[in-house]
């Protein structure tokens, strides 16, 4: 999920926190963070993923990170982040 909230900071400029949390094998619910508040607050963007091996949607998406431990999670979020540099977001 990518969270910001409208500021004086051009949206492309911006800073990015990538929020690392957990492994794999759990999930981060949209539930109120007041750590991440702080930089929502100070004209920060969040992104806070749920995994391939997250549990609690489904269990195609939980065994799709069996033998790839370590490597697909990490591409996913380098894919994203590029993503977003590439939207100059």
């Amino acid at each position: 999920t990518l969270y910001g909230f409208e500021t004086s900071v051009p949206e492309n400029k911006r800073p990015l926190i990538l929020y690392i949390h957990g492994g794999p094998h759990s999930v981060w619910p949209n539930v109120y963070n007041p750590f991440l508040k702080v930089f929502l607050e100070n004209s920060h963007r969040v992104l806070n993923i749920n995994y391939t091996g997250s549990i609690g949607r489904g269990k195609k998406f939980a065994e799709a990170i069996i033998g790839k431990a370590g490597t697909i999670e990490v591409e996913q979020v380098h894919n994203f982040v590029q993503h977003l540099i590439e939207q100059k977001r």
